[in-house]
């Protein structure tokens, strides 16, 4: 069974060692994409999903933007080593 990105996000959030103020920042980054896409399959959110989606975050300061991006290439990245993704979008 396809496991979904809402999983992977959670399974992400809950890993040992991450500060409480790191883990506020990452849900308060992550919602949106999942409030989109969380029920997606994780297989089928590549990159063209994710630039669209990043695309359109276009009211948001560069900053942010940027931190939103840096946080689903951490997403992905957890993803691909906990072998859910077969590779890192690169976004």
């Amino acid at each position: 069974m396809p496991i979904s990105l809402a999983m992977v996000a959670t399974q992400f959030l809950d890993r040992p060692g991450l500060a409480q103020k790191t883990v506020k920042s990452y849900e308060l980054t992550l919602m949106p994409l999942l409030a989109q896409y969380g029920s997606w399959p994780i297989e089928i959110c590549d990159r063209s999903v994710l630039t669209e989606y990043l695309d359109g975050l276009s009211h948001l300061a560069y900053t942010t933007h940027h931190r939103h991006q840096a946080t689903i290439q951490a997403l992905f990245n957890y993803a691909v080593e906990q072998q859910h993704h077969q590779s890192e979008p690169n976004c």
